[in-house]
């Protein structure tokens, strides 16, 4: 199976600004950045996967797949009680202790790279029933960071160091 993980386009929203499950809306420069994923990938796949947040949803749509189906696992880590603040406001000492282990560590009412990595998993685990041959999931870099982790052996401490993917991104997997 080759799958195509591909990062949504450019969100609106600030810069600094902590965000992760809440649905943001898109740049406008979305057209011009969706055209350029679009370019990069072959003509059709069997299906095509999304996160249901529309940053990811919009793009999604515009790829070529015979189906297109929307799975909750595949959103973002969930920052709760920092949602949609700045990163510099949020308590220091929270975020200090977040950050000094942020696998086992979840900020105040979110989860944990640990619980993220569990729900991403049994998606993972269910897709590698359906016998796809190649496959799209537009999905968000917290994700694709963890499933860059999973298939290199990547301790999940790691996976913000070694693996960086922009905005549009693209990291093909062939399994």
């Amino acid at each position: 199976m080759e799958v195509y993980f591909i990062r949504h386009t450019t969100p609106l929203v600030d810069k600094g600004i902590c965000y992760g499950h809440t649905d943001l809306e898109l740049a406008s420069t979305f057209q011009e950045e969706g055209k350029e994923v679009l370019r990069q990938l072959p003509q059709a796949f069997d299906a095509v996967y999304s996160s249901p947040l529309k940053r990811c949803h919009r793009l999604a749509e515009m790829l070529p797949g015979e189906r297109l189906l929307v799975d909750d696992r595949l959103r973002e880590l969930n920052f709760g009680a920092w949602e949609m603040k700045p990163w510099d406001s949020l308590p220091k000492q929270e975020l200090a202790d977040w950050m000094a282990d942020y696998v086992q560590n979840a900020p105040p009412r979110g989860e944990s790279m640990l619980a993220l990595q569990e729900r991403v998993m049994a998606w993972w685990k269910e897709l590698q029933l359906a016998g796809f041959r190649q496959l799209a999931v537009v999905t968000h870099g917290g994700v694709i960071r963890i499933m860059n982790a999973y298939f290199n052996s990547i301790p999940l401490s790691d996976a913000f160091e070694k693996f960086q993917i922009a905005y549009g991104g693209i990291a093909v997997f062939k399994i």
